[in-house]
């Protein structure tokens, strides 16, 4: 049987990837797997806090279902323009959805692009990859964080977190 189970996991025979069923138990997946995952959204925010500057993007690379670009959006709104990045077609619908009245205002932009090729041609005052950087090939890794740091606004963050 090669049907996910419930909770959106594949058999071991196939392979693992961003699709519908991982977008649907995603965050329940994030939140059991991860040790103190709450705490660790909680720090991110709160550290970004000090350093988001006003009418600047903030923009979160592979923003999934948009979990951690929500509490930007809800505190800082129309004050700032709120970028999500991410390649996943299932995970692009989800945080669109999640975003859409938002979207369409002009707060809210979720970019379907792969970091290999292409940055956000912003200049941010933060940047979140937050659990990201572990899914792209390991000989990328160190040209998106120099994209990162070439595109980030003087005074401005880039907060990284993997596993």
């Amino acid at each position: 049987m090669n049907e996910p189970t419930s909770i959106g996991h594949k058999p071991a025979s196939e392979k693992w990837e961003f699709d519908e069923s991982v977008t649907s138990c995603f965050d329940d997946m994030l939140e059991r797997s991860i040790p103190q995952y709450r705490i660790m959204r909680e720090a991110v925010f709160n550290i970004a806090c000090r350093y988001a500057q006003h009418k600047t993007p903030i923009v979160d690379l592979g923003c999934a279902r948009g979990e951690a670009l929500a509490p930007f959006v809800n505190k800082f709104g129309v004050y700032n323009r709120h970028i999500g990045v991410e390649t996943s077609k299932p995970m692009l619908e989800a945080c669109r959805k999640r975003f859409a009245g938002l979207i369409d205002s002009g707060v809210v932009e979720i970019l379907e692009m792969d970091l290999r090729k292409n940055f956000p041609p912003v200049n941010p005052s933060v940047v979140l990859s937050i659990l990201t950087l572990q899914f792209i090939p390991i000989n990328y890794r160190q040209a998106i964080v120099q994209k990162c740091f070439d595109n980030l606004l003087p005074g401005g963050c880039l907060i990284l977190v993997e596993k």
